[in-house]
């Protein structure tokens, strides 16, 4: 007899990251694309989040954000 023990696993996706542009003429920050997506197991949080800048134009700064997760301060996505 053949026993396969199966865990009831939990995910959970969330952002990992994203993009949108900054005007630089009115303040406003619009047109976020660009999202990316991961499963994380439920347990885990927001360990780290990072903004760099990824390009410009004439009258915006466009930003990617960054979300790393993991749990007691390890990073694991």
């Amino acid at each position: 007899m053949l026993l396969t023990c199966v865990t009831d696993v939990h995910a959970l996706r969330v952002t990992k990251s994203f993009k949108y542009d900054h005007n630089t003429v009115t303040g406003q920050d619009s047109n976020y694309h660009d999202y990316e997506y991961v499963d994380i197991p439920l347990h885990m949080t927001v360990q780290k989040a990072s903004k760099i800048n990824a390009g410009s134009g004439w009258n915006y700064i466009r930003y990617q954000v960054i979300y790393y997760y993991g749990s007691n301060g390890n990073i694991y996505y």
